[in-house]
């Protein structure tokens, strides 16, 4: 009997504690606990119940305690894991969950919180397994299928998760945020009418929730309904005035609609919120100078922020901002004020170093980073690749690839485990174009009758770093010529080719069976949706698609638009690779590749193999330039290119600079667009020639293949 009064003790606590009487509940496992030290289910049942009370300190001690004395109760480790996750520490977690697994490897709740934990450490491919895992022993649990929808979405398997999310709400009709999730994968799949639709239900089912008009907001935006967008956007205001994204969607809108004060007005509200916010600083920043001129004074946009630390990080991202418009001695007064509210400011320092380098002074933008970094004993990749581009200017080599190295570094310490799987994808992608496309299956190709209506647009590719962004600007400036800037509509494209045409299949093989109705419906909607992205008729201007890894994609390019021009941009693959490591890239599935040099290089070989596959086939419409010719002989080059297109010669073509600062350039060539065009950065490969050598060999065949000296 003398465990009664313990035993009794844990009974009734276990009562109250169920009951929300969390007090009389904290006393009564006290008096358990105070019978029985070591009783682990008392442990971490006290130890729920403070974090839930507010106490998190202890109850994380009672917890890990517990799973201390109780090493085989799966509970303990998936309290801990639950409690951890909730605290945001999902590399805890995971652990935690996997100790839970292994003592109980069939429970669906053990797993399904595994799963999340991965997902939000990164972890994608690991995530997938364990929901898929949690999927096969519960399959009626509707947050399972939407959890394995969640993951297989940030890994791009979009048709995966709108199956896993059909699933959850075959099992929950009523589930509103599952119509959310199905509403934006059918955004990203293309399908605009569909998404709206279930945004709508969305709406429908939960009328009082901000989130699903914000979503249907979303929706109409991307079909360039900015009437409807910005109503529903009012009505997420209404439901949630103080929410960042809201506010930032609707004065966007309002800006596309020409509603520029009321716009600034939602920006304004949006930047109280988040004074600094990149984003809203560009948007802000672009307003200003519509409502007021190219020239007005935007510092005004900081003012509005008092408080010392908050002022500077605002100071900084307008100086970020200015210095990415080109608007350089603006960026450099935001840049100086706020090194003098913090000296030791990481972004205005590095945005300080980078107009320190575009002037000419690429020691002091050294000095300047160097001081930084030994102050902290880091930069982050931004403020390596500045450095390493400082270092460059100056002829410091070695010390320039070790800082492009650091950067690349640091990018690779953030994904983890993730690149990999990315890297492998587009690999995958590119080699199944490779065995799928042949000029003899080409020539068997019907073309569709040539409908008055449907013109071809132009598309302009290359493997990145070959001067795309630069000839863009000038094809833009032709008066006939309208680009698309670098936008994804060819791939999303393929991807909602099968629900567009319901017809079975994946791309490319899908192409084989179409008919020239189909192949029309593709054409069709292509041109729509570049018509809505640049807001041109295509009777109007003839649309030029600039999206230089679409050079792996010309199989379909020739499929649907079998008489369509391609300019394809090269380089010195030499000098591509080594510009593709020296720069600071968002990280996709193709970009992961330029975290090493041989990577990079090994990319290049893939893409640029397949190119020459297309070459061989005599019915594809192409004209290769080269980036050296178009910076020796600018206008014959340019000439060349405007005859293989039809379009008449115009000199404004030369005069793309005037047009190139009048547009925002999100490519990391903002910079050299407004700037005239130098040679200096051809041959540069040479100064990297050793540490290169692990992948020169890799593109020695290309090097000779496109004309260029080998020595």
């Amino acid at each position: 009997m003398q465990n009664a009064v313990p035993n009794q003790s844990f009974s009734a606590a276990v009562r109250l504690h169920q009951a929300g009487r969390l007090r009389e509940a904290e006393q009564e496992y006290r008096r358990a606990l105070s019978q029985v030290p070591r009783h682990g289910e008392a442990m971490r049942l006290l130890g729920l119940l403070l974090c839930q009370s507010g106490d998190a300190d202890q109850g994380m001690r009672l917890l890990r305690k517990a799973v201390k004395v109780a090493k085989q109760n799966p509970n303990a480790y998936l309290s801990l894991a639950e409690v951890l996750a909730g605290q945001g520490n999902f590399r805890d977690a995971v652990t935690s969950y996997r100790k839970a697994a292994g003592l109980v490897p069939d429970n669906p709740l053990v797993r399904g919180g595994l799963g999340f934990a991965l997902l939000h450490s990164g972890r994608l491919t690991d995530a997938i397994k364990a929901f898929r895992k949690a999927v096969s022993l519960d399959s009626r649990n509707a947050d399972l299928h939407v959890g394995l929808g969640n993951a297989l979405r940030q890994f791009g398997d979009l048709a995966g998760a709108l199956d896993s999310y059909g699933q959850a709400v075959v099992l929950r009709p009523d589930y509103a945020e599952v119509y959310t999730n199905l509403g934006n994968v059918a955004i990203e799949l293309g399908d605009l009418d569909q998404a709206v639709s279930h945004h709508r239900r969305a709406a429908e089912l939960k009328p009082d929730l901000a989130q699903v008009y914000h979503n249907l907001g979303g929706t109409y935006r991307t079909a360039r309904d900015h009437e409807k967008a910005a109503e529903a956007f009012g009505q997420a205001r209404k439901r949630d005035p103080d929410n960042f994204d809201t506010l930032m969607a609707l004065g966007a809108v309002l800006k596309d609609l020409g509603r520029m004060e009321e716009g600034l007005e939602c920006l304004r509200h949006a930047y109280a919120l988040k004074p600094g916010d990149p984003d809203c600083t560009t948007l802000m920043v672009l307003i200003v100078r519509q409502i007021e001129g190219v020239d007005a004074d935007v510092k005004h946009i900081a003012d509005a922020v008092v408080e010392p630390a908050q002022r500077a990080d605002a100071l900084a991202s307008l100086a970020s901002t200015l210095e990415t418009m080109n608007s350089l001695d603006d960026a450099g007064e935001a840049a100086q004020e706020a090194l003098a509210i913090d000296a030791n400011h990481p972004l205005a320092i590095v945005v300080a170093a980078r107009l320190e380098r575009r002037s000419g002074n690429a020691a002091a933008a050294r000095d300047r980073l160097q001081a930084l970094e030994e102050q902290n004993g880091t930069l982050d990749a931004a403020g390596y690749t500045v450095l390493g581009q400082a270092h460059d200017r100056l002829g410091e080599y070695d010390d320039a690839f070790n800082a492009f190295d650091q950067a690349k570094q640091s990018t690779r310490d953030e994904l983890g485990d993730e690149s990999s799987p990315w890297r492998d994808n587009f690999l995958k992608h590119v080699r199944t174009f490779r065995a799928w496309y042949s000029a003899e299956k080409a020539a068997g190709w019907s073309s569709p009758p040539a409908s008055p209506d449907l013109i071809h647009p132009i598309f302009f590719v290359g493997f990145p770093r070959s001067g795309t962004t630069l000839f863009e600007h000038m094809l833009d400036s032709h008066p006939n010529l309208v680009t698309t800037g670098e936008t994804q509509i060819l791939g999303r494209l393929q991807l909602i080719m099968p629900s567009l045409l319901k017809h079975a299949g994946e791309s490319p093989q899908i192409l084989d069976d179409l008919d020239d109705a189909e192949i029309e419906t593709l054409g069709r909607w292509y041109l729509d949706e570049v018509a809505r992205h640049t807001g041109t008729k295509a009777t109007d201007k003839r649309f030029v698609d600039k999206m230089p890894l679409n050079i792996v994609e010309l199989g379909f390019v020739r499929r649907v638009f079998p008489s369509a021009p391609v300019i394809v941009a090269l380089r010195d693959p030499r000098d591509v690779i080594l510009s593709c490591f020296m720069q600071n890239f968002r990280v996709n599935q193709a970009m992961a590749h330029f975290l090493t040099i041989e990577g990079t290089a090994r990319l290049y070989a893939a893409v640029m193999e397949l190119w020459l596959h297309y070459r061989s086939d005599a019915g594809l419409n192409a004209i290769e330039y080269r980036y050296e010719d178009l910076v020796a002989d600018t206008e014959g080059t340019a000439r060349r290119i405007f005859d293989f297109l039809g379009e008449p010669w115009d000199e404004s073509v030369l005069q793309y600079q005037s047009r190139a600062s009048e547009r925002f350039v999100s490519t990391p060539s903002y910079a050299d667009v407004s700037a005239p065009i130098y040679d200096r950065s051809i041959g540069r490969w040479r100064n990297y020639a050793r540490q290169l050598a692990p992948a020169l060999p890799i593109v020695a065949p290309f090097v000779r293949e496109f004309g260029y000296s080998e020595e």
